[in-house]
């Protein structure tokens, strides 16, 4: 009987032993499970955050291409200085109403937020996205219409307002399928944040 209590003893402390293990390495791989978590989301945030600053450097840079490159053809009417005012006031619009977004989606603190906290301001981003682009829509459209004006009844102006009209096509094109790549990173980055607190 006392072999068997002993072998049980030993059977017994094996298995402590064996739970011990499991244990240390569940907490390793837990661990390690956080850090990819940390750094996919840090990296998806990182894209988010060059994303915004180039496109604000673009903003300040476009007005100032303009007014230098249309003087330059010859564009000294009354059509070009208000095509010219409108389109530094639709770029310092958009640089205003994106740099709210921008803010409002707090990107550096974002990780160390409670998930309800996250999910708000993720929530505000988007939502200011999407009534910037609404707030925009009429602007562009006012702009490509009067770039036509403006470059139209010359041949040599033709080439002025194909490189502005691919520039703003392009740029709105462009803008709006990054848009939708930091919406589902910011969706993924959310997920992350509620695997974390989870």
């Amino acid at each position: 009987m006392m072999t068997q209590e002993v072998i049980d003893l030993s059977e017994l402390q094996q298995m402590k032993e064996q739970f011990r293990l499991i244990d240390e390495k569940l907490e390793k791989q837990r661990i390690i499970n956080e850090d990819i978590l940390r750094s996919s989301m840090e990296r998806k945030l990182s894209h988010i955050d060059s994303w915004y600053r180039h496109r604000f450097r673009i903003l300040c840079c476009i007005p100032v291409i303009f007014l230098v490159m249309y003087p330059h053809y010859g564009y000294m009417g009354w059509r070009y200085w208000g095509y010219l005012w409108f389109m530094v006031g639709t770029a310092a619009l958009e640089f205003w109403l994106y740099r709210r977004s921008y803010r409002a989606l707090d990107i550096k603190n974002l990780p160390s937020m409670s998930m309800s906290q996250a999910a708000e301001s993720i929530a505000r981003h988007k939502h200011l996205v999407e009534s910037a682009n609404r707030i925009l829509l009429l602007p562009m459209m006012v702009l490509v219409a009067w770039t036509i004006v403006v470059s139209g009844g010359s041949e040599s102006r033709l080439s002025i307002m194909a490189v502005t009209l691919a520039t703003l096509g392009v740029g709105i094109v462009f803008g709006l399928y990054k848009q939708r790549v930091n919406r589902r990173r910011l969706d993924e980055v959310l997920d992350h944040i509620r695997k974390l607190r989870g």
